[in-house]
């Protein structure tokens, strides 16, 4: 599998949302999402990382574990330039 070419084909956290969820699972993303805070000294951490990271998540958006992970992640990525975050859909990508 070629990675980089697959991370590129990801989707942002919203757009996955939108694509392969019901009103129901963006609801359960977004009360999770909500109820996320990170803290300065979390903040502070993020925004010291100074390699560029790509980190590519198979999830969906009907996975109860995905519900309870993948807000988090999007967190982690608003706070700092260096992680750029793309979503697949494990339906779609059973391999």
């Amino acid at each position: 599998m070629e990675w980089q070419a697959t991370f590129e084909t990801g989707l942002d956290y919203r757009t996955f949302l939108d694509q392969h969820g019901t009103a129901t699972h963006r609801d359960r993303w977004q009360a999770i999402y909500d109820q996320t805070v990170l803290t300065p000294s979390h903040q502070a951490l993020l925004r010291g990382f100074v390699r560029r990271m790509n980190v590519l998540c198979l999830a969906g958006a009907w996975c109860g574990d995905c519900v309870s992970q993948c807000p988090i992640l999007q967190r982690f990525a608003e706070a700092t330039n260096t992680i750029t975050l793309r979503f697949l859909d494990r339906d779609q990508h059973p391999n």
